[in-house]
């Protein structure tokens, strides 16, 4: 395990952190994020670098010194760059975009080609106004200071043509083939949980549907164990909505109609999509028309539900 920083304070509490917790395997190199280890490849790096966009360079937790988001890009492309074959990258960046319309789309050039799929959670995001404030709250009793704090980072905003900045979180994973799947999600960073299994499901099926494209949907597949149904019911007791939630990780949760929730609800691992489909459309004496459309929508929602990690290739 290797830790490196230019800070040799930073290393220093990592050195004694890793002595106290019994930890052997720890090395601390000094320089700047991939320089200490040129040439190196890994099976697992995490970075939580200062990535925070703005003008100034006070704080060096915060402030990396790198125009824009130019941190960020070396970051998530170095990353990927020193993973070994089957690794895994989970780095926290921050990057702008023009609009809040099309937040990610920097994320993808970055990503574009590095021989990884993706997973790009964008865990918060603001205008510059926003942005500004929340990361000079520390001069609110200072009205001076803070107005002019806040004019340089909205100018400096302006200069960027920047007009929305997220931060959030990249994570990669390297394998070898041609095509490689990135997703862009946005979380609440307030109802996250320990996601190592769902991020473990993404991955599989990210790698599955890029190799062998929809027919994945062909296979058998079950829901996660953290899956429940959520409905709302109106006062005759009729289902007016239909939640299928993933209460772990990032804990999405995706509308759908009540007869897909009771195709999904028969997914156990022995059987496929299109066994449940039919097994349904029996129980419901659809058409042979209604079951070909229920089908086509199952298996749409079914392949979003699998790169969420909210059903599993068995």
């Amino acid at each position: 395990m290797i830790a490196t920083d230019v800070n040799e304070r930073a290393l220093a509490f990592t050195r004694i952190s890793a002595a106290l917790n019994a930890i052997p395997n720890v090395e601390t190199r000094l320089g700047s994020l991939f320089e200490p280890v040129a040439g190196e490849t890994f099976d697992l790096i995490t970075c939580n670098a200062p990535y925070v966009i703005s003008p100034e360079r006070r704080w060096q937790y915060r402030d990396a010194g790198f125009h824009g988001d130019e941190l960020s890009r070396r970051v998530v492309t170095e990353t990927a760059a020193h993973l070994a074959d089957d690794g895994f990258a989970s780095v926290l960046v921050s990057w702008l975009a023009s609009s809040p319309e099309q937040p990610d789309e920097r994320v993808y050039e970055w990503v574009d080609g590095n021989g990884c799929d993706a997973w790009i959670l964008g865990l918060s995001g603001s205008d510059p106004l926003d942005h500004a404030a929340g990361w000079l709250d520390h001069l609110a009793e200072s009205p001076d200071a803070y107005d002019e704090a806040i004019d340089e980072w909205t100018a400096y905003f302006r200069e960027l043509g920047a007009g929305w900045i997220t931060e959030g979180a990249v994570l990669m994973h390297r394998r070898p083939g041609d095509h490689h799947i990135v997703r862009a999600d946005a979380v609440d960073e307030d109802e996250l949980e320990f996601a190592s299994d769902q991020i473990a499901r993404v991955f599989a099926a990210l790698a599955a549907l890029a190799q062998d494209g929809d027919a994945v949907l062909d296979r058998r597949v079950r829901l996660a164990d953290e899956v429940r149904f959520d409905q709302e019911l109106d006062r005759k007791g009729a289902v007016t909505s239909t939640l299928v939630v993933l209460d772990e990780g990032t804990c999405p949760d995706v509308e759908i109609d009540l007869e897909t929730a009771e195709v999904l609800a028969a997914l156990d691992g022995a059987t496929t999509l299109e066994q449940a489909v039919q097994r349904v459309a029996r129980r419901e004496d659809l058409s042979k028309r209604e079951a070909a459309e229920l089908g086509r929508d199952v298996r749409r929602v079914a392949r979003d539900l699998l790169e969420l990690g909210v059903l599993e290739l068995v």
